[in-house]
């Protein structure tokens, strides 16, 4: 067959990877990129989905091999950076996965680190009153914390999905060491305003236990609070995010 055919056949099974891979049956979305692969040994894309498929299984180590040939083929694929950062964030590897988030946010153009500095409550409330018209989510988090590891990728790809609608999450490290705030923040790829909370704020918004979520309509209205982070908690905040968004204000 020609190399126009080989083409056309590997796009397609790449087409059905990804339908396969939005159904959750990673067996047959594994099984369609690797076709892809073997009509295309250069399809950088397809390597970055098999890797992601692989995630999804829980088989890290194949899911980088994935990642570093993508990268490896197309050395700008900001996507297979990123997804390397996540591998190594996963598995409490923050060297690798900051330098992996580096490389993807220079290739982005945009700042590595947010800017973390001291917030007490009055300097909160201007930033909540200069946002109005926008859902804030406040996350209240630690670094020594689990689950807050595990929350602040999903609260950063929230963060990502729902900008442009009007969604702005201000992240408040509970913590002195602002050192290991911004070591974790890099190796979780945060890009959403981050600041260290005084205990004016945490007495205001009485925090016991992080995570810890305040959600703030477009009026500048708590609408609702959470506490702690499981997996299947994900759609869950979603879902009230997209409630809030979907608010007229």
């Amino acid at each position: 067959p020609s190399a126009s055919a080989e083409g056309d056949q590997a796009w397609r099974h790449y087409k059905a990877g990804i339908s396969y891979l939005k159904a959750e049956n990673f067996d047959l979305a594994t099984r369609e990129f690797q076709e892809a692969i073997m009509f295309r040994p250069d399809y950088a894309e397809a390597y970055d989905r098999l890797g992601t498929a692989y995630v999804l299984m829980e088989q890290n180590d194949l899911a980088k091999e994935m990642f570093k040939e993508a990268v490896r083929l197309k050395p700008g694929y900001v996507s297979a950076y990123e997804n390397l950062g996540i591998v190594y964030y996963n598995e409490n590897e923050y060297e690798l996965a900051m330098a992996y988030n580096k490389r993807a946010s220079e290739l982005r153009g945009d700042d590595i680190v947010p800017f973390l500095s001291k917030l007490d409550l009055l300097g909160l409330e201007a930033k909540l009153a200069a946002n109005k018209g926008k859902v804030i989510i406040l996350d209240f988090w630690v670094n020594d914390c689990p689950n807050c590891q595990k929350s602040e990728p999903f609260m950063n790809s929230l963060y990502n999905k729902y900008n442009k609608q009007g969604l702005l999450v201000i992240g408040l490290f509970a913590n002195k060491d602002q050192e290991d705030a911004r070591t974790f923040l890099s190796a979780a790829g945060t890009k959403y305003p981050t600041f260290v909370a005084d205990d004016t704020i945490m007495e205001a918004y009485n925090l016991k236990r992080v995570p810890y979520y305040v959600y703030i309509d477009r009026n500048g209205e708590v609408r609702g609070k959470d506490v702690g982070f499981f997996e299947d908690q994900k759609g869950i905040i979603e879902g009230k995010v997209i409630e809030l968004l979907e608010e007229s204000g």
